[in-house]
């Protein structure tokens, strides 16, 4: 699997969402060359916490900047967000469990997927909302 490019289309005009998502993308395209590797468990570990921690902190920013421009969609970005919640706390709780219970490219590929649909349906509209409340 190729590394995930950063597309200009994708920024939203807001510096920490799109912070996040370029670290969210930073994260993933790690996490994929250090699998390509034997790396130890130590060093995946460090990713995975790094990526849990991150989607976390980035679906708490995300809603309290969208809730603070009153986004029109915030409801459905919310319910997204608690899905997406949801699956990582899957990933983390199989992650510290049973490491090798958890297919690593699986998550890798969640979190694409997860970016791709992001940027397609959101990206732009709340660029577009936060360029019509800063006109």
């Amino acid at each position: 699997m190729s590394a995930l490019v950063w597309d200009e289309s994708w920024e939203t005009g807001h510096p920490l969402i799109d912070f996040d998502h370029r670290t969210l993308v930073d994260l993933v395209n790690r996490l994929r060359a250090l699998l390509s590797t034997e790396a130890d468990l130590k060093a995946i570990d460090h990713f995975m916490v790094r990526l849990n921690d991150l989607v976390h902190k980035h679906l708490q920013r995300e809603e309290d900047i969208l809730r603070h421009i009153d986004f029109p969609d915030f409801s459905e970005h919310v319910k997204d967000h608690r899905n997406i919640a949801s699956q990582f706390e899957i990933f983390s709780n199989t992650w510290q469990r049973a490491p090798e219970a958890l297919d690593l490219h699986h998550v890798l590929s969640f979190v694409e997927d997860w970016l791709d649909r992001h940027a397609r349906h959101e990206f732009a509209s709340i660029a577009a909302h936060l360029s019509a409340r800063n006109a």
